[in-house]
């Protein structure tokens, strides 16, 4: 199940705004008796877009329906809603900013990228890596039916996971992932994202990488620990 629609509204920063949001899972055992009158736990995570804070601001959120999503996905239908309503919700974050910094100044291996740091907060993360930019050729089929040469930037690897202190694996947690370099040379390269799920950022024990290799050779899961 999930709403049909939600909608965001904080101000002159409404189009700098996107929302990561699902309802947690329940118990596997439960009847749909018992959801409706007990209730599930619906998560939300805003994801800012572009600099600046969404500390003090009123964040207004108004949500349309309950629906049978994965129906609607299975039949590519949209279908009528197990609940026609509308909700309506204002909050405003008073609270503060927090999450840990954690130096690595490590390599991934079977990489050129060194992590410096990572910044983790319960729902966000930013990585700062030295990695030279580097320019890669492939080949594609054109309108005409020609064999085509482009270059594309290659960006270092990206955060997938992470194993936190009680040997707990966190895999494919990453949404909105998208960096840039932070220096003239095109040597200081940072990446930000969110996780889907919240995580106890203050257990961090290791982070998890896809790496790729060699051309023809798959890419595969690195473990990094962090300090």
């Amino acid at each position: 199940m999930n709403f049909r629609n939600i909608d965001i509204n904080v101000g002159d920063m409404e189009d700098k705004v996107s929302i990561v949001a699902n309802l947690l899972e329940s118990d596997s055992d439960a009847q749909p008796d018992d959801i409706w009158n007990d209730g599930w736990t619906y998560e939300l995570i805003l994801v800012n877009n572009e600099e600046g804070s969404l500390l003090g601001k009123e964040i207004k959120l108004t949500f349309t329906d309950i629906i049978d999503s994965y129906e609607e996905k299975r039949t590519l239908t949209e279908l009528p809603p197990l609940l026609e309503s509308v909700w309506e919700l204002s909050i405003v974050l008073d609270n503060e900013d927090n999450g840990k910094e954690y130096e690595v100044n490590q390599q991934i291996a079977r990489t050129e990228a060194k992590i410096n740091k990572i910044r983790v907060s319960p729902v966000a993360f930013t990585v700062d890596f030295d990695w030279k930019r580097q320019m890669k050729t492939e080949t594609s089929i054109g309108a005409n039916g020609e064999t085509e040469a482009f270059e594309h930037a290659v960006n270092p690897p990206e955060l997938m996971g992470v194993v936190l202190e009680d040997g707990t694996v966190l895999e494919n947690i990453t949404d909105f992932y998208n960096g840039h370099y932070t220096n003239e040379e095109f040597t200081q390269y940072q990446a930000r994202g969110v996780f889907n799920q919240f995580i106890e950022y203050e257990n961090v024990k290791e982070l998890i990488f896809y790496a790729e290799g060699e051309i023809g050779m798959e890419a595969e899961k690195v473990y990094v620990s962090v300090k």
